[in-house]
């Protein structure tokens, strides 16, 4: 069961990795709102249609739901953390900062810019927030950003369970306690190949947000502290970012308004 597994999960990850540049393709040319929601909805529902119904039927069938809140490897078997608890605290904290710190700083920044230039400069200066190719994921309005919470949630809960807690719980049942290590990194690295549809700057980036979730399961013993953070981070990109932009483009119209509006001297 193992190994059927594992092929599952890697016929999954390669099917990932071809499918997404095609659909963000697609949701990069589509016309409107309308079909933009239809394309996050299908992601959304496959994400948990195929990702988290695969990662719930392996933990089950491979007799690994324990890896939920025991992984393969404890940080604190070498005293990284002090005890469970305190990892987990530590980790929620932490990540909950860092999103507060990146939320804020953005806000302040656009909304400062946005007093000196163009709507058509800010537009360019938006990429600047983003690493990779994820404009296009950015919605455009509040129904979409409806969509995108929701698609936060799908990933944080889905790809936890599957890249955090079922692959390199595989990997180490096939391979053995000596191969702990690969099987950390392999998880990781594939974490951020799904990614791939970002571009290279995107899997860079994805695979060291990967090593970060890892290192919060394995510090906390728990697969939710990282779910908790997954989700946070994808929320920021998917909804606080958005509405960031809109608020400070509203900003740039309102003085480009005003400006236009004022007399002459």
């Amino acid at each position: 069961m193992t190994y059927l597994f594992l092929a599952i999960v890697a016929a999954i990850a390669v099917w990932s990795i071809l499918k997404d540049p095609r659909d963000m393709a697609k949701l990069k040319s589509a016309p409107d709102t309308t079909a933009r929601q239809r394309i996050l909805t299908r992601w959304m529902v496959q994400s948990w249609a195929v990702f988290g119904l695969a990662a719930v039927a392996g933990l089950a069938l491979t007799g690994n739901l324990a890896r939920l809140t025991d992984p393969i490897l404890h940080l604190v078997d070498f005293d990284l953390v002090n005890s469970h608890g305190a990892g987990f605290v530590a980790g929620l904290v932490a990540a909950s900062l860092i999103l507060v710190g990146l939320v804020a700083g953005q806000i302040v920044s656009a909304r400062r810019k946005a007093r000196h230039i163009t709507l058509a400069e800010f537009e360019k200066m938006k990429t600047r927030y983003m690493v990779g190719d994820i404009a296009a994921l950015i919605p455009k309005n509040a129904a979409e950003r409806r969509i995108g919470a929701g698609l936060s949630l799908a990933a944080g809960v889905n790809e936890e369970l599957m890249f955090r807690a079922l692959l390199p719980a595989l990997i180490f049942d096939a391979c053995g306690g000596r191969f702990v290590w690969v099987a950390i990194a392999v998880s990781v690295v594939v974490f951020g190949l799904l990614h791939f549809y970002q571009g290279v700057a995107g899997v860079i980036g994805t695979t060291f947000l990967g090593a970060i979730l890892m290192a919060i399961y394995l510090g906390t013993g728990n697969i939710f502290a990282p779910m908790a953070v997954h989700f946070l981070i994808d929320l920021r990109s998917l909804v606080l970012t958005s509405w960031i932009f809109e608020t400070a483009a509203k900003t740039i119209s309102r003085l480009q308004g005003a400006s236009d509006g004022a007399p002459g001297v």
